[in-house]
């Protein structure tokens, strides 16, 4: 066999180079394609001929699972339709990009059982448009590990993967060296628990933050709705977990509140009653200012008001789709200047919306 090997500028269209793999791909053939990090080589995962001289070149034996690669994030459904809230939020920030994720599976999705092992599946959405077309531009599951044999280092550059390759796949696609100089990192997540199989480009500690629970309430100066809101959720959080709210932070969930005109300032003294009488104590919150790095990193974002959830979208797309009321279609008015009345009966609305949602809530 004669391999083909195309090149491509990344500054002009890659439109033939990802026909033809393509093209290869949907025969049964092996590509050798770009990513982020390494060199892959390529095969149809639902083609058992594909795959065999997939698991020739690799000298992989059967059973041997190979990672199912992903055109985009929301793919992962339609492999791991039960994905833990934990795995949501690693897919949320690690995607696309250099992780792959290795879930549990409830029962095997068809046609691609040569690819699994031990009622796992392993998935990785790369972060590289040539990638992306290919995959996108192939009508089936697309399975692929790094272009080398066994016991030789993955390669960075088309060239290294051809000097391995040569005559055993169709195609080559040569789009330069690759961004990382690390592979991906692998991760298994089960429930809430996870571990790292393998450190790349993502370390430990990155890993932590994308696995943590992002919650985030948001109300106009950050002194009465939103704090409440923020030690209640912690509250039910913390019962949830059957843990002390101090304890939340190991359990991996983190719960803000911020104001859309807020700065410096500390919870009212009327809030602070309300709570107390839910035996919360908060006289020491200082108030802050909602700012796109807190919606970043922010995985639901609940406002008091529709005006609020307004002037948070005015900040930008980033959480458009984690934005919402934390009553749906309904306002919780700002007891500013009222009774103590008036900040109990709002306090009792906030908790009845907050228990409802912080058991909603995946963890």
């Amino acid at each position: 066999m004669k391999t083909q090997v195309i090149k491509v500028d990344r500054t002009e269209s890659s439109a033939e180079a990802v026909r033809r793999a393509a093209e290869v791909l949907i025969g049964g053939g092996l590509v050798v394609f770009p990513t982020e990090t390494v060199y892959g080589v390529a095969a149809r995962a639902d083609h058992p001929e594909a795959l065999a001289r997939l698991r020739g070149f690799k000298g992989r034996a059967s059973g041997v699972p190979f990672t199912l690669h992903l055109a985009v994030s929301s793919d992962a459904e339609r492999y791991a339709p039960a994905a833990s809230g934990t795995a949501l939020r690693m897919m949320r920030r690690g995607w696309p990009g250099p992780l792959t994720l290795v879930l549990p599976l409830d029962g095997e999705p068809p046609g691609i059982e040569g690819i699994i092992a031990d009622h796992t599946i392993g998935l990785r959405c790369p972060e590289d448009s040539i990638a992306t077309d290919i995959l996108l531009a192939v009508p089936h599951a697309v399975a692929a590990s790094s272009a080398n044999g066994s016991g030789v280092p993955p390669p960075h550059a088309a060239t290294e993967a051809l000097g391995q390759c040569d005559g055993q796949v169709e195609l080559v696609i040569d789009a330069g060296t690759t961004r990382y100089t690390k592979p991906s990192t692998i991760v298994r997540v089960v429930g809430r628990d996870w571990s790292v199989l393998r450190e790349g480009v993502y370390d430990q500690r990155m890993i932590e933050d994308f696995a943590r629970l992002h919650i985030l309430f948001v109300c106009t100066g950050n002194t009465c709705r939103s704090p409440m809101a923020e030690a209640l959720a912690k509250k039910v959080l913390a019962e949830r977990m059957g843990c002390a709210v101090a304890g939340l932070v190991d359990e991996g969930i983190a719960v803000e509140s911020a104001g859309t005109l807020s700065g410096g300032g500390s919870i009212s003294v009327e809030s602070a009653k309300s709570l107390a009488r839910r035996d919360i104590s908060l006289f020491r919150h200082v108030s802050r200012t909602v700012t796109v790095a807190m919606l970043h990193q922010a995985d639901y974002v609940f406002t008091m008001t529709s005006e609020h959830r307004e002037a948070v979208l005015s900040l930008g797309s980033v959480a458009a789709d984690r934005v919402e009321g934390l009553i749906p279609d309904q306002d919780i008015g700002d007891p500013m200047g009222g009774s103590q009345s008036d900040y109990d009966r709002c306090a009792d609305a906030i908790e009845k919306a907050v228990r409802r949602r912080m058991n909603e809530v995946p963890l």
